[in-house]
């Protein structure tokens, strides 16, 4: 087996240890650290005995040990305890004690080498207060693995390609290229869990240059062009830091001064419900979204083809609106796209109801209206005025309504007819608005927050049915999560995602019970689960059209009469 493949192996496990990526970073020990040039990449876990003491003193310890979770807790305890002593008797290797003894970790991409990535040059650790290196080092992956000597270090091992080595000093275990070998120093002052730092302009450049050279034809595609437009970003920096209520991230990154986005307007804040689960808003500058970005990415694509220009792209597209019955032109559209969208997710049965908002304009208004008549024959509605469009059988109808200055699509009948009527909404006075408003600041182009109780007690509710067809030990498992919910109604806090500009520089700031994804996910989950409905719905309106035609034939070859037989 080569030692590659082992190393793969030796990673998964370490992996396990860390319940993390081992993508993680600190400073080498060089003699000149002047001559290093930043790295591509790199992550840090600074403090695990830390991080763990912020575990135990948050909602997720205080639900996982809460009275309502003894019978998934002994269950799960159960069965994690099986896989530990599986693999101690397979490997010799002491998981819960590896893992008692963390310290630190992290990695480090240095360098890329665009002709031969095997060559790039990177070094991954993880530091063990006491045990734990050593067993690493004794696991079945490496009985076969080639040694190496290394000043100072208790053991060493190198790749049979010569391109990468694992070495253990004392309780420091050190994945390297062979030229990056060295005791790493603990990086301190650093106060969230985790730290990622992306250099993007230096990686995506390297990632360029690899793959024009493997190409097996120059591409037509200018590499200079894609690196003048990757070149507006950089500098990213992520931090992820638990907190007694949830996980909160700050992101901070280089960008365009003019990325398409502007400041949100506060009145269209406070015309959104008070009553949403999530709520979002985000300020589109449309000009400078096409202008800046989109126009120039297609100059950029029709270098792919030399008898065309991006000119010649935008006319086609220009030709393709005026098919749908649109005269103003592709970036006319763009142009009057222009002011704070918003979506909204309220409550409704038998799914919560979705409503998107768009800012008008005479352009978009045509543009929309060439759509909605080519598409399904929908005269574009007066002012005021609410059309409905239907979706299939059993889906919920969607309403598009026109206010004076939005256009809204929305399930949601009483807010549809509150928006146009221009009532205010209030979410910026309920919990979840409070707190995404607090972080906005005065140049937030993009709000939002996530009423974390009322979702709770929404899942707890579709959980409650599902438990009404449940048996055995599945029901008393739902019932054990049941209780575990209600507990959570009193520790959730509401989550929110705030993202600000100033010039070039970006930040987004992030709370949730699991960091973004609620914030990322809950739209297409939504949307996922309406679609699923409609689906159904349509199943079974075909199953029953099926039966009526069979009950049909059944009568037709039945006889009416004696005589008939």
């Amino acid at each position: 087996m080569l030692f590659n493949s082992k190393l793969v192996s030796l990673s998964l496990g370490l992996g396990l240890c860390l319940n993390t990526s081992l993508w993680s970073a600190e400073e080498d020990v060089k003699e000149n650290e002047d001559e290093m040039q930043p790295p591509y990449a790199e992550i840090v876990i600074p403090d695990i005995t830390r991080t763990k003491q912020r575990f135990d003193e948050s909602v997720y310890a205080k639900l996982w040990n809460d009275p309502a979770a003894d019978r998934l807790r002994l269950l799960f305890n159960t069965q994690i305890q099986k896989q530990f002593e599986r693999v101690k008797a397979r490997d010799g290797l002491d998981i819960p004690l590896v893992l008692k003894n963390l310290d630190y970790a992290g990695a480090r991409l240095i360098n890329i080498d665009s002709n031969s990535p095997d060559m790039s040059e990177y070094h991954a650790y993880v530091v063990f207060k006491e045990e734990g290196a050593e067993q690493l080092m004794q696991l079945p992956a490496l009985d076969d693995a080639p040694f190496l000597e290394v000043d100072g270090a208790d053991e060493a091992f190198i790749s049979e390609n010569g391109v990468a080595t694992l070495t253990r000093f004392g309780n420091t275990l050190v994945f390297a290229d062979p030229d990056n070998i060295s005791v790493p120093a603990k990086i301190n002052g650093i106060e969230s869990d985790v730290e990622i730092n992306f250099s993007s302009k230096q990686f995506f450049g390297a990632m360029l240059d690899m793959m024009y050279s493997r190409a097996p034809q120059e591409p037509k595609i200018k590499k200079e062009d894609l690196k003048k437009l990757i070149s507006q970003y950089d500098q990213y920096t992520h931090t992820i830091t638990l907190k007694s209520g949830g996980i909160y991230e700050n992101i901070l990154f280089i960008g365009p001064e003019k990325a398409g986005v502007q400041t949100i307007d506060k009145s269209t804040i406070e015309r959104m419900p008070n009553n949403a689960l999530l709520a979002a808003a985000i300020g589109i500058n449309g000009k400078d979204l096409w202008h800046e970005h989109l126009r120039k990415l297609i100059d950029i694509a029709a270098q792919d083809n030399p008898n065309q220009t991006g000119d010649d792209i935008v006319t086609e597209l220009n030709n393709m609106l005026n098919l749908f019955g649109a005269t103003a032109s592709i970036d006319q559209i763009f142009e009057g796209f222009n002011g704070t969208c918003f979506m909204t997710i309220t409550p409704s049965a038998p799914f919560p109801a979705v409503t998107i908002g768009i800012p008008r304009s005479q352009n978009l208004d045509d543009f929309i209206g060439a759509m909605l008549l080519s598409q399904f024959n929908i005269v574009k509605p007066p002012e005021g005025k609410i059309e409905m469009i239907t979706l299939g059988p059993g889906a919920p109808p969607l309403q598009l309504g026109l206010g004076k200055d939005y256009w809204v699509v929305s399930t949601d009948p009483v807010l549809t007819q509150n928006w146009l009527a221009g009532k205010t909404g209030g979410w910026h006075e309920s919990d979840s608005g409070k707190a995404a408003m607090e972080k906005a600041g005065d140049n937030a182009f993009v709000v939002g927050a996530l009423d974390t109780k009322r979702v709770v007690v929404i899942a707890q509710s579709l959980l409650g049915l599902a438990a009404m067809g449940a048996r055995g030990d599945d029901q008393k498992n739902i019932q054990s999560i049941l209780m575990m919910l209600q507990k959570l109604q009193t520790l959730a806090e509401p989550g929110y995602m705030v993202g600000r500009q100033d010039n070039k520089d970006f930040e987004y700031e992030i709370y949730s019970l699991v960091g973004s994804g609620p914030l990322l996910l809950a739209p297409g989950a939504t949307f996922a689960g309406v679609r699923r409905q409609e689906r159904r719905a349509r199943r079974m309106a075909e199953r029953e059209q099926q039966m009526i035609e069979e009950r049909k034939k059944e009568l037709e070859r039945k006889p009416d009469t004696v005589d008939d037989l």
